[in-house]
């Protein structure tokens, strides 16, 4: 009885190593040219730090994230060396 192989290897079929970083992150939504590109991070926080944040954004119709970019980049102005 002669066994045959429905599925063969095919090296197409593997996953591509990236040859970059740039080639890990999406690019779903094409952004201006003018306008710098917007990435998600983490960081550790008071929980009641994070509370006061969030409950101030919502009160001024703003969010956490344009809150703290703000004041990281009024920050790092006032700490030029």
């Amino acid at each position: 009885m002669t066994i045959v192989k429905t599925k063969s290897y095919s090296p197409n079929l593997r996953a591509k190593k990236p040859a970059s970083v740039k080639e890990i992150y999406r690019h779903d939504q094409e952004q201006p040219a003018s306008t710098e590109q917007r990435i998600t991070t983490s960081v550790k926080m008071k929980a009641s730090l994070k509370q006061t944040v969030k409950m101030y954004a919502i009160s001024h119709h703003t969010t956490m994230g344009e809150i703290m970019e703000e004041a990281l980049t009024q920050w790092l102005k006032e700490h030029d060396d």
